[in-house]
């Protein structure tokens, strides 16, 4: 009889600390809330099934055992540096949310760190992106890619920093998004990417363009040293029929169309002729 008695008294202890609330997605809620959302929900969990899901009992045993060990990261929200921030988004639209975060401590972040969603109007199908991690004072951009909803209004959610181990910190980095029909966020975005990705225009060059700054000087090299010699010696005739014959002119470089072949030579031709007069003569 004194044992059941016993037993008794102890389910009747046990049920007495646990009294408040049976909900226990309102305890974990009000865990977190109690601690400014430090702890995520699977470490409220652990705290609050270890003290038989008594809120009071929980808190007291986080912060004797917990909180001395923890060395929190920091983090400042810089600025929002989406393209087009303002504008509103036309319902069922991707779009791209960029902020720019600065380790804003004396500590480098540990590798693992994310930027996770933890409440509001979640407008992505993940909850966090991974983050690189900073040295003290060095600054990132995240960008999330998200959907707006598929009716009209003003949404709103909530993205905080997070250690590997489940711990929040820094800044509550807030998205607010208007959804409106005639919404341009989405044709900003995609007009700035086409800008970004066009490649500048560049005139083409005339090769043969002898002011052309653009001449390629290594190709021209051999033919411009052959038509000064050519100047230095005062050529203007040929011995033979493989020779060029070169008309001088002045000391600038010929151009090309002053190479003339024997062939084409109208003073090759004259000789020609004054010799058969001779002959006949």
């Amino acid at each position: 009889m004194g044992d059941e008695d016993n037993e008794l008294d102890g389910k009747l202890l046990q049920q007495f600390s646990s009294m408040g609330t049976t909900d226990k997605e309102v305890l974990i809620a009000e865990f977190q809330k109690l601690l400014g959302d430090q702890l995520n929900a699977a470490g409220c969990a652990f705290f609050l099934d270890m003290n038989n899901w008594n809120l009071q009992a929980a808190i007291c045993s986080y912060y004797d055992f917990e909180q001395p060990s923890i060395r929190l990261p920091s983090m400042s929200f810089v600025k929002d540096v989406t393209v087009g921030e303002g504008e509103s988004v036309p319902p069922n639209t991707k779009f791209t949310k960029t902020w720019r975060l600065q380790n804003s401590g004396d500590d480098s972040w540990p590798p693992g760190c994310c930027l996770k969603f933890c409440y509001g109007d979640q407008m992505t199908h993940i909850d966090r992106v991974m983050s690189v991690s900073l040295s003290p004072g060095q600054v990132t951009d995240i960008s999330i890619d998200m959907v707006s909803p598929s009716k009209t209004g003003i949404y709103q959610g909530q993205w905080r920093m997070i250690t590997p181990s489940g711990c929040y910190f820094g800044e509550v980095i807030w998205v607010i998004i208007n959804v409106d029909e005639a919404g341009l966020l989405a044709v900003t975005q995609q007009m700035s990417r086409f800008e970004f990705g066009r490649p500048s225009a560049q005139n083409p060059s005339n090769p043969f363009d002898v002011n052309s700054s653009k001449i390629n000087h290594s190709d021209s090299s051999e033919l411009t040293g052959a038509v000064d010699t050519i100047h230095s010696q005062g050529v203007n005739h040929y011995n033979n029929s493989d020779q060029v014959v070169l008309h001088p002119t002045s000391n600038q470089n010929l151009p090309l169309h002053s190479f003339i072949t024997p062939e084409s030579s109208p003073k090759s031709s004259n000789v020609e002729e004054e010799n058969q007069e001779m002959m006949i003569s």
